[in-house]
């Protein structure tokens, strides 16, 4: 951090006199400017977008998309003329780039930063990048992907403590984003769940990332039940899925949409034209097809193996 921010900090720290609420405001009483991140629906349930100061958290269950659709957050952004920082610990620069170029950024077009070498996930170095970003770029969102790669300030001394180490780790993040005046957009995992709907529980270490969240957003994928012989699976179906808000603190109204994902971009369904509605109806009419096919023909194979378990029963049966 250079000397000038150092002291910039300092005063803002050191001016810590009591006075009036109403004397402690900058705006009066009016809430701070929002940043539309690029989907209506969410933009509307936070009053206009998220704020400097809110560290969000984005989750879902493993390949639902959750660092796509913060791709699409981050260049939503970018295209309304604001800088991006990403801290990217799970993939390689080149197929993270990759993914843009196949939303048709790429080079000068990509107002995206990073820093050149993710030298370590631990929470003061992050800091220091982000400062150094800011001076040199205007960056004011910043994206880390994802919470498992960070560590405190401070490390703890026993494996028995990463419950608290996580909750260390949010509190840490959301003072940053507070002192440095940015946005926070953080990768967080759930547990492993089956038949019903991601809560905001089954966040990993939930106590520390949701109450500290000023927004929690969970992508997931639509999901269908096919035969695989005579075993019945869940699987994808196609790109298609929603994001839903669990947690809201600007409003506390939970939105969600409906998206299909077409070059990389999450395409609100409303947003479809009649010509690609028509070809999703199409594609999801042909699917249904092949799973009623599926269905008869795992129906009689699951009858050809009852009766051949009979026959051996009576083959091999008493018969005394």
């Amino acid at each position: 951090m250079s000397d000038e921010a150092l002291e910039k900090f300092k005063k803002i720290q050191d001016n810590d006199d009591v006075v009036l609420l109403a004397h402690a405001t900058e705006r009066n009483g009016e809430y701070t400017t929002p940043y539309p991140i690029g989907f209506s629906v969410l933009d509307e349930a936070m009053k206009g977008g998220v704020r400097k100061g809110d560290m969000i958290v984005l989750t879902g269950l493993s390949g639902n998309g959750k660092s796509l659709f913060m791709q699409n957050i981050s260049l939503n952004l970018m295209k309304s003329g604001h800088k991006c920082l990403w801290f990217q610990y799970e993939l390689l620069f080149d197929n993270l780039y990759a993914k843009w170029k196949e939303m048709g950024y790429e080079g000068e077009d990509l107002i995206i930063y990073t820093p050149r070498k993710m030298t370590t996930g631990n929470i003061e170095w992050i800091y220091r990048k982000i400062v150094e970003a800011k001076e040199k770029y205007g960056a004011e969102f910043v994206f880390i992907d994802h919470l498992d790669f960070l560590s405190p300030k401070t490390a703890k001394k026993s494996s028995d403590q990463h419950r608290l180490m996580v909750m260390d780790i949010c509190m840490e993040i959301k003072r940053m984003a507070i002192d440095l005046n940015v946005v926070v957009f953080l990768v967080s995992h759930v547990k492993k769940v089956q038949g019903r709907a991601i809560e905001m529980q089954d966040l990993a270490e939930a106590s520390g990332t949701y109450k500290l969240a000023d927004m929690v957003m969970v992508v997931e994928r639509e999901m269908c039940k096919q035969m695989l012989g005579i075993r019945e699976v869940e699987m994808f179906l196609g790109n298609s899925g929603f994001v839903r808000i669990l947690k809201n603190r600007i409003t506390g109204i939970n939105s969600f949409f409906s998206y299909d994902v077409k070059n990389g971009l999450f395409i609100p369904k409303e947003f479809l034209s009649e010509e690609e509605k028509k070809a999703r109806e199409e594609a999801e009419r042909k699917e249904k097809e092949e799973d009623e096919v599926n269905v008869v023909s795992n129906t009689t194979a699951i009858a050809m193996v009852d009766d051949f378990n009979k026959r051996q029963d009576g083959f091999f049966g008493d018969k005394t």
